[in-house]
């Protein structure tokens, strides 16, 4: 049976994630994006911030195109009126994946927090890279046996119907269709083993508070 072939569970699950209700963290994580993304991610994490005054985190990764690099975005947050003592570049960790990507974010994330005795963080990433990066963050926590409350917080809307540039090496699609090619890569990632089932997942928000 394939990952999303039981529609009433896709859509509890993706619901729980685009609906999600976040209770106040000590970190604030930005997932890396391309420049046609990275202003949904950073605008809504400044917000996040004026609210919070929490850490926010983003991928430590200088050089990795399309993500424009923690330099850059650390000026955009500043610019954003983010104080630069908050921003916190955490550096990737590629023993476990080898490249980097949206796993690879988690399992560092996951590292930095258990290092500091963090036990929740939101995770901020446009919507339609939500649920592959909830399905990411789960994954990473049974493979770590490191377990915290992540909550999701989708970014700063954008036009879903116009062509950017999303990821690396393909060429501009709108969101909407970059949704497939996301459910594909966690059909292929599950197929493979590296990601945990969607009934795990949605195991995982029913018990979340218990963490």
């Amino acid at each position: 049976m394939g990952y999303f072939e039981n529609p009433q569970d896709t859509a509890e699950l993706l619901l729980r994630v685009l609906c999600d209700r976040p209770q106040s963290t000590p970190i604030i994580y930005l997932l890396g994006h391309t420049d046609a993304n990275a202003s949904s991610v950073l605008q809504k994490g400044a917000e996040l911030w004026r609210k919070s005054h929490a850490k926010v985190a983003l991928c430590g990764l200088e050089d990795c195109p399309p993500y424009a690099g923690a330099r850059e975005w650390t000026e955009k947050l500043t610019e954003l009126r983010v104080h630069g003592e908050y921003v916190l570049p955490i550096q990737q960790t590629l023993d476990i994946v080898p490249v980097p990507c949206t796993d690879t974010e988690m399992i560092s994330l996951l590292r930095y927090m258990r290092a500091n005795g963090m036990v929740s963080v939101i995770l901020v990433t446009p919507s339609f890279h939500a649920m592959r990066t909830m399905v990411s963050a789960v994954s990473a926590m049974k493979r770590l046996d490191i377990w915290v409350r992540a909550y999701m917080v989708v970014g700063e809307l954008q036009d879903w119907d116009i062509p950017v540039q999303n990821t690396q090496g393909r060429p501009p699609v709108t969101r909407a269709e970059e949704i497939t090619s996301e459910m594909a890569k966690v059909e292929r990632y599950f197929a493979k083993g590296d990601h945990v089932s969607l009934a795990e997942v949605t195991d995982y928000f029913r018990h979340r508070h218990t963490l």
